[in-house]
């Protein structure tokens, strides 16, 4: 059983992660901007081309208490739409939104129990309301509905992408885990696929 585990092992070892720039340049346009009428920023990640989001709740927290504040997405090229709460879950802070923008992609999301401690992990959002902001590490520990990461999380990067070495969505990016700025926390691919498939919402599995 050993020797069957050590050949998977070197299988796996065997597969090359793209480089940093280039899985930027395949992501970019499936992360978004997130702006609410009150001021804040975030980030988002797009799923599916009916204009699917994914991204953390408290990042639309006040959108969902108060309906004269308004969410408006913001493409990687400018595009700018208002977007509608799906649905939330305030425990996996974690939400799902709609607008109708034209030049997004949709990312796809990796089977969970793919997901290995020790692998590459980058991270890209709108941090300070800056676009197209890209952090690397590694994912340090993998336990639903958390990972756990090396890779930075820049205020303003909540509710962006946490992406793998094939550059498909692993998390969603979401805190500071400890006060040492070197671990950070996202919400994984299986508590993501939760909240789409309760909701019926299309997205893209990656091969």
């Amino acid at each position: 059983m050993k020797t069957l585990y050590l050949l998977g092992v070197l299988m796996l070892s065997a597969h090359q992660d793209l480089a940093t720039e280039d899985i930027f340049d395949i992501v970019k346009d499936s992360v978004v901007k997130i702006e609410l009428s009150d001021g804040s920023t975030g980030s988002g990640v797009v799923v599916n081309r009916d204009g699917g989001i994914v991204t953390n709740y408290h990042v639309i927290e006040q959108a969902a208490l108060n309906a004269w504040t308004t969410i408006t997405a913001v493409s990687s090229e400018g595009e700018r739409a208002q977007c509608n709460i799906i649905d939330y879950d305030a425990d996996l802070d974690l939400a799902v939104i709609q607008c109708d923008l034209t030049s997004v992609l949709p990312i796809p999301i990796v089977d969970p129990a793919t997901i290995r401690p020790g692998s590459k992990a980058i991270a890209i959002g709108a941090p300070y309301g800056q676009q197209d902001w890209v952090t690397e590490g590694i994912i340090s520990k993998h336990t639903t509905p958390y990972l756990f990461t090396t890779t930075a999380i820049n205020p303003g990067n909540s509710g962006g992408a946490l992406v793998n070495g094939d550059a498909n969505l692993i998390g969603i990016t979401t805190a500071y885990y400890t006060q040492s700025n070197e671990m950070y926390r996202a919400v994984d691919a299986k508590s993501i696929m939760y909240i789409l498939d309760l909701n019926g919402v299309e997205y893209e599995s990656a091969e």
